[in-house]
């Protein structure tokens, strides 16, 4: 079961009360993005040059690069 917070306690939670991550959220998606796009790009391009046919797992790390950029775009908005 949960103590009472001590009085020092409360102080540091109502002094930090309006801090955010957000910035640090959006710097993080603004680096791993490209990179998986990167990944994902080079993934077809190896297919394309040893003439591999695309397989239904390709198409699903489009879907899924797709809703990751929901994801994204929803943090960014979500300020």
């Amino acid at each position: 079961m949960a103590s009472i917070p001590t009085p020092a306690e409360i102080q540091y939670q109502e002094k930090h009360a309006f801090d955010t991550q957000v910035p640090n959220i959006i710097a993080t998606n603004a680096i791993c993005f490209p990179i998986a796009c990167t990944t994902v790009l080079l993934r077809f391009l190896s297919r394309r040059m040893s003439k591999i046919r695309y397989e239904a797992d390709d198409w699903l790390v489009i879907l899924g690069l797709l809703f990751t950029l929901g994801i994204l775009i929803c943090d960014c908005m979500g300020e």
